[in-house]
């Protein structure tokens, strides 16, 4: 089962609250849903991050394999999409790809 959640403060909140709706109600794809980080440009916000895959301990595919993680990351305009595959349970896999979305949020803003 795939979850999305997308966070805001001030004046993105009706945006993003439109993007939750959205999602709650399409089943994305990874690239789909990376996508959408995307709206961070019609935004106020300095920087985006986005975050979907398949953490398990079911959805995997012979394509898809558990732990399969899409990061999306819009800074100054740009946008990037990163394919990362995290070891471990369901737990570990949030986790790890959590830390790593903060590490990319770090390495961006220092940049």
């Amino acid at each position: 089962q795939h979850a999305h959640t997308a966070l805001a403060l001030g004046h993105t909140f009706e945006l993003i609250r439109g993007v939750n709706k959205f999602l709650d109600e399409n089943p994305t794809t990874g690239q789909q849903s990376i996508n959408l980080v995307s709206k961070a440009k019609e935004t106020l916000a300095d920087i985006a991050i986005s975050i979907t895959g398949i953490a398990g301990p079911t959805g995997d595919t012979p394509d898809k394999p558990i732990g399969l993680t899409y990061f999306g990351l819009t800074h100054k305009g740009v946008t990037k999409t990163i394919k990362k595959i995290f070891n471990g349970n369901r737990e570990m896999v949030r986790t790890r790809a959590t830390i790593y979305a903060l590490n990319l949020i770090r390495k961006e803003l220092f940049k």
